[in-house]
């Protein structure tokens, strides 16, 4: 999706040709008014291939720029191939290679792109070492396609599970991966604007994602996250989605989007307006086949200095904020702590609270009579519970 409200969509066709084994991937692109811009066309190249697991990126000038996974039939190899599009639907150069070996049997696929405002891009993606682990490779490229550099590996911890990654991107070149790594849990890995990585590996800490099946991530332009996973027996699979601070920091409990009956891969997209939060994925027969997407709320409605959000202003809102900051005290509300309304939480805030409270300081700032949004946006990392 583009920051204009565009979208664009690939997706696979088996080919019903005996003569002609494999299957290719389609792509077409919609203005934010859901008009057609992009025709439906082929993208991958033709010759016995399967071609499958598609992913597509959008530059800021409505470019399109598609990875997939190509199974070559005669020798068993799979590659990692990327296609740039212009806005009008125009090719531009042909199906290249991502992965930097094609050896004979060699498997990388699974590939999952982000795009920044330049229209550099960064493409993840799976390297099987056997049927059960692999290693998860990403690798930068600038605007015209050329590599920029070598490609990184984000898991040196430990072996990943043969699953596809996660990969979501900031819009300023920063990216962010996700795996379930060979313990069943999840890790993840930043790397910045040049290919490098950022820190060490992390392991997200919720009970809930040990043992995920299926994953997607999507991070705000303050490296805030949303994590979104499916686990459970075949037979009852649900969707878990839970939100992070930038440092890694769970916020509230993970949500159970989809109960018993998801199926495949889950995704999840942060939306340009950075309030909304859009999932989607497979649901079984019974709901109506097909893909299903909910919209979800990001930034719930607060009261300016309900910290412990009881729906009142009083002294122990002041206790909480101070209870959070120096504490262990659970942030539910990040714009109802900042009291001042300037953007940070500190020890101003609970003064401020104070002041209005017993010595006839400055009102507080809107949303106060009942629950509202942020008149002022800020960096605060404010979703709710």
């Amino acid at each position: 999706m583009g920051d204009d409200g565009s979208l664009a969509v690939a997706w696979m066709t088996p080919r019903y040709d005996p003569e002609n084994e494999g299957s290719d991937i389609y792509i077409r692109s919609f203005d934010g008014d859901g008009r057609g811009l992009v025709d439906v066309q082929m993208v991958n190249d033709g010759g016995r291939h399967v071609n499958f697991a598609p992913d597509i990126g959008i530059t800021s000038d409505g470019g399109l720029i598609v990875t997939f996974t190509r199974r070559v039939l005669e020798t068993e190899r799979y590659d990692v191939v990327v296609q740039r599009y212009d806005r009008r639907g125009d090719r531009l150069g042909d199906n290249t290679l991502v992965n930097a070996d094609g050896a004979v049997g060699s498997s990388h696929s699974h590939s999952r792109i982000s795009m920044d405002r330049t229209g550099s891009f960064t493409i993840a993606w799976l390297y099987s070492l056997d049927e059960w682990h692999g290693d998860i490779r990403v690798q930068r490229f600038l605007s015209d396609g050329t590599r920029a550099g070598e490609w990184q590996q984000a898991n040196l911890g430990g072996k990943a599970r043969a699953r596809a990654p996660a990969l979501s991107g900031n819009g300023e070149g920063g990216s962010f991966v996700a795996w379930v790594g060979d313990t069943g849990a999840i890790f993840y890995q930043r790397f910045d604007r040049e290919g490098r990585r950022v820190g060490t590996e992390t392991r997200i800490a919720v009970e809930e994602a040990h043992f995920a099946d299926a994953i997607d991530v999507s991070i705000d332009e303050f490296g805030h996250f949303i994590l979104a996973w499916v686990r459970g027996a075949e037979s009852s699979k649900h969707l878990y989605l839970h939100r992070f601070t930038s440092g890694g920091n769970p916020v509230g409990m993970a949500m159970i989007a989809e109960v018993g009956s998801f199926m495949g891969s889950p995704c999840v997209r942060i939306l340009p307006d950075e309030r909304n939060l859009l999932v989607y994925g497979a649901v079984p027969v019974d709901r109506g086949d097909g893909v299903y997407g909910t919209l979800y709320d990001c930034r719930e409605p607060f009261i300016r200095g309900d910290a412990n959000i009881d729906g009142r202003v009083n002294i122990a809102d002041a206790a909480y904020i101070l209870g959070a900051l120096f504490a262990t005290y659970r942030c539910w509300s990040a714009d109802a702590m900042d009291a001042n309304d300037d953007g940070e939480l500190n020890i101003a805030d609970p003064v401020y609270v104070l002041n209005f409270l017993f010595a006839d300081g400055s009102p507080l700032p809107e949303p106060v009579s009942t629950r509202g949004s942020d008149p002022t946006p800020d960096d605060l990392f404010c979703w709710g519970r």
